[in-house]
C-alpha cells in the first residue's frame, strides 16, 4: 500500500483494522492465519488490532514521516576512519581517547562531516563476517535464530560444521523493507545483498525472479545491483559495460539488476572502465530523484561492495590512488596500503555525493526544506577490517583481530546516525557508548517509520531514543548483546554485558577448544588480559573456587552468570550447534581431549557463591548437558 496523505492513512488503517477483526473470528477456535503472506497466531491478534488502530490515529496528527537512507559498507574497520579533518569538521572524537585509534593515513572527510552532524556509536557491533550480519540487519533476528551463521558453504579446510545452517535468507522471514513497505514507504535496494538469489537458479533466464528470496521478493520495490554474489571480479566495468561477480558456480555471470528499468530487470550497460562504487552512487541518486515527488517517503538501502577486495585484488580509480602519492606514513605505522587508502577515499567521496544531493535538493513535500532536513541517514559496516592475507589490507590495532575473528577488531564497527532533530537539539557531533548491533536496525527503522513489529520475533531493540533528540541521554533497556558465529575454525558464542557495576564484560565460548575467555573491555578494549586465564570454568569445583583471590572470584562470578545467560539465550533461539568434520566430511559431535563428547553447549560446575554475590546469580545446575534441536 502507499499512503497518499494523512486522510488516506486513516482509510487504509480502518480497512486493515476491519480485516483484522474479520480474521480474529477465524482464530477464535485456535487456528492460525496468514497476513501479507506471513503466519500470524491468535496470541498476537489483539496487539495487532490495537497497534494498527493507534497507527492510523497517529497518522492524522503527526507530520510527514522521515525519509531514511541506510548506507552500509563492506569490511570497513573501526580504525579505518581518518582523523586528518577532525579539527576542521568538529568530529565528535577529536581530542578524545578514541582519537588516537583513528587513522593518520586514511582520509574520510565526508564521514567526519556526517559524524559532526550526528551521533557516533563507539560500541557498535556486527558479526565477524558479511552474510550473517546482513541477515541480522534485515530481519532483526540473530544468526542463532535464523541459522544463517555462515557466509558460504564450509570448505574442506573447515574443521567445524554447523549442525544446521543456511546462507540464504528464508523468504518467510520478514525484512525491514517489508515492514517499511507496509507502513507506506517506497523501498529501494542499491548494491550488495549476498543473502540469497534474486533469480530462479533453475532458469537460464536471469530475469526470472526466484519466488521466495531476493530483494524484490522481500519488500524492495526496486533492486539495483543486488544478487547472490559477495564481491565483483573487478570494480571496473568490462568492455561491454558489465560488472561480473564471483559466483559463476551459481550461474550468475553479471551483477544483476543494475537496471535501466526496474520492471524488466535488464542489466545496466555502463561505460567500459566505470568504477562500481561510482555507478552505485549514480543509481542511488537516480532512485531518490525518481521517488522524491511521490507522497510516500522513501527508504534507500545503499549497500556498497567496497572496500572489500575484488577477486583478491584491491582496486581504486587512478585519481584516488594518485591522491596518496608521496603521502608519508610515519605518523601511522599501522596503515600504509595506498590501494586500500584509495578505496576508502573513493568510497568516502561517494558518500559525500549522497550527502551533497540531500543537502542541495528541495523536498517537494516540505516547502522551504531540503531533503537532508527530512531524512534520517545511517552509516554502518558489516564487520571489522580485513587483515588482508595475502596482501596487507588494513590493521585494526589497537583492537585485537579482524574479519573472521571474534575479537573486537572483527566485530566492533564504525556506525554513525544523523537525524534532522539533532541539528537543533545539541546532539550533533556527540558520541554514544551504548551497546548496539546489527539486529537493532529493524526495530529502529520501524519506529522511525511508524511501522508495527507486532507478531515479529525480534532479538533487537530500537535505538531511536538515542538519536531522536527527545532523550539525548537515553539508554537502551538492555543488559547485554549476544554473539553466535560458526564460520571457519573460529566458531564461538558469546555475550557482552554492562550489568556488573561499571564493568563491561565480554565472555566467549570457543567451540573448537571447549573453553571460555573473559575480558573487561571497559578497561581492556584491546583484549590483552584474559580474566579466566588458569581457570577451567567448565570443571571448576568448590575447592578451586575457594582458593581464588577476591578479584579472581569477582571475574569468575561474572563469568558463571554470563555463561548461564548465554546458555539460556541459545536455548530460547534454538541455536544451531557446531560439530567437528571428520575425514569423511561427516558432521560428528565435538569431543574433548580424552575423546569424550562435549555437551551440545557446555557444562558449568556448581560452586557455592557466598553473599552478596549469590543474590545476583541464579544457581547454575550441576553439569547440565543440553541437546539442541536442529531445524
Amino acid at each position: 500500500m502507499r499512503f497518499a496523505g494523512n486522510s488516506e492513512a486513516v482509510v487504509v488503517g480502518a480497512k486493515m483494522l476491519a480485516d483484522f477483526q474479520k480474521l480474529q473470528c477465524r482464530v477464535a477456535c485456535g487456528k492460525q492465519f496468514e497476513f501479507r503472506g506471513k503466519c500470524v497466531y491468535k496470541s498476537t491478534v489483539a496487539l495487532l488490532v490495537a497497534t494498527v488502530a493507534l497507527l492510523a490515529q497517529a497518522s492524522t496528527v503527526s507530520g510527514q514521516k522521515p525519509n531514511i537512507m541506510l548506507v552500509m559498507v563492506d569490511d570497513m574497520g573501526w580504525t579505518d576512519l581518518g582523523k586528518h579533518s577532525l579539527v576542521d569538521s568538529n568530529h565528535p572524537l577529536a581530542g578524545s581517547a578514541l582519537d588516537d585509534d583513528l587513522s593518520d593515513y586514511y582520509e574520510t572527510p565526508n564521514l567526519s562531516r556526517l559524524a559532526s552532524q550526528g551521533v557516533t556509536f563507539t560500541s557498535a557491533y556486527a558479526n565477524p563476517n558479511c552474510a550473517p550480519t546482513r541477515a541480522a540487519l534485515l530481519t532483526g533476528q540473530s544468526g542463532a535464530r535464523t541459522h544463517l551463521t555462515q557466509v558460504n558453504s564450509p570448505g574442506t579446510w573447515s574443521r567445524v560444521l554447523p549442525s544446521s545452517w543456511t546462507n540464504i535468507l528464508d523468504g518467510e522471514r520478514t525484512t525491514f523493507a517489508e515492514v517499511l513497505s507496509d507502513a507506506g514507504y517506497n523501498t529501494g535496494m542499491i548494491g550488495k545483498w549476498h543473502v540469497g538469489y534474486h533469480y530462479d537458479p533453475s532458469s537460464s533466464n536471469l530475469n526470472v525472479r526466484n519466488s521466495t528470496t531476493g530483494p524484490r521478493n522481500q519488500g524492495f520495490d526496486v533492486n539495483i545491483g543486488a544478487g547472490a554474489g559477495g564481491e565483483p571480479i573487478s570494480f571496473f566495468a568490462d568492455r561491454d559495460g558489465h560488472f561480473r561477480n564471483n559466483s559463476g558456480a551459481l550461474g550468475v555471470h553479471f551483477l544483476p539488476d543494475i537496471v535501466d528499468s526496474a520492471t524488466t530487470g535488464r542489466r545496466l550497460t555502463a561505460n567500459a572502465g566505470d568504477y562500481m562504487t561510482d555507478v552505485l552512487t549514480d543509481k542511488a541518486i537516480e532512485y531518490i530523484e525518481t521517488v522524491k515527488e511521490d507522497p510516500a517517503p522513501f527508504f534507500s538501502f545503499v549497500s556498497y561492495y567496497s572496500p572489500h577486495d575484488a577477486g583478491g585484488r584491491l582496486q581504486a580509480p587512478a585519481s584516488a590512488i594518485a591522491h596518496f602519492n608521496g603521502k608519508p606514513v610515519e605518523g601511522d605505522r599501522r596503515h600504509d596500503n595506498q590501494q586500500y587508502a584509495a578505496m576508502l577515499y573513493q568510497l568516502d567521496q561517494n558518500i559525500g555525493r549522497l550527502l551533497d544531493h540531500l543537502e542541495e535538493t528541495d523536498d517537494p513535500k516540505s516547502p522551504g526544506k531540503k531533503l537532508i532536513d527530512t531524512t534520517v541517514v545511517m552509516f554502518y559496516s558489516d564487520n571489522g577490517g580485513d587483515l588482508g592475507s595475502p596482501f596487507n589490507t588494513t590493521d585494526n590495532s589497537p583492537l585485537r583481530g579482524g574479519k573472521n575473528s571474534q575479537f573486537e577488531g572483527g566485530v566492533r564497527v564504525p556506525m554513525i546516525v544523523r537525524t534532522p532533530e539533532m541539528q537543533t537539539n545539541g546532539q550533533a557531533g556527540t558520541t554514544s557508548d551504548q551497546l548496539v548491533r546489527d539486529y537493532d536496525f529493524l526495530p529502529t527503522l520501524a519506529e522511525f517509520g511508524g511501522a508495527t513489529t507486532a507478531g515479529l520475533e525480534l532479538d533487537g531493540l530500537s535505538f531511536r531514543s538515542i538519536v531522536s533528540g527527545a532523550e539525548p541521554s537515553a539508554e537502551l533497556d538492555r543488559d547485554a548483546i549476544y554473539h553466535h558465529w560458526l564460520h571457519h575454525g573460529n566458531a564461538y558464542s558469546g555475550v557482552t554485558s554492562d550489568e556488573f557495576d561499571g564493568r563491561r564484560y565480554k565472555l566467549s565460548h570457543r567451540w573448537l577448544r571447549g573453553t571460555f575467555d573473559l575480558f573487561d573491555i571497559s578497561s581492556d578494549p584491546y583484549e590483552t588480559n584474559d580474566l579466566l586465564s588458569g581457570v577451567d570454568l567448565t570443571n571448576l569445583d568448590q575447592q578451586q573456587y575457594d582458593a581464588l583471590s577476591g578479584e579472581q572470584r569477582l571475574h569468575v562470578d561474572a563469568a558463571l552468570s554470563l555463561a548461564r545467560d548465554l546458555r539460556q539465550w541459545l536455548i530460547e533461539t534454538e541455536a544451531n550447534v557446531p560439530h567437528l568434520r571428520d575425514p569423511d566430511r561427516r558432521s560428528v559431535p565435538l569431543l574433548d581431549e580424552t575423546g569424550s563428547p562435549v555437551s551440545a553447549l557446555f557444562e558449568v560446575s556448581q560452586v557455592s557463591i557466598p553473599e552478596p554475590v549469590s543474590m545476583l546469580l541464579v544457581t547454575v545446575g550441576v553439569a547440565v548437558i543440553l541437546t539442541f534441536r536442529s531445524r
